[in-house]
């Protein structure tokens, strides 16, 4: 699990990452992510209006 790897992009940057957890896979519950829910849908809902005009 900790046993470091390497990859590279399109530029030719190589990444060095590892993993440091295994945790198993889960679907959080809406009151767990509420906040982050309403903030990304209210972020999502401003840039879809225009520009007030002066």
């Amino acid at each position: 699990m900790f046993s470091p790897e390497q990859t590279r992009d399109d530029d030719d940057i190589r990444y060095l990452f590892w993993k440091t957890a295994e945790a198993p896979e889960a679907v959080p519950s809406l009151d767990e992510v509420r906040e982050q829910v309403v903030r990304a849908w209210q972020l999502g809902a401003g840039r879809d209006q225009p520009p007030p005009t002066a």
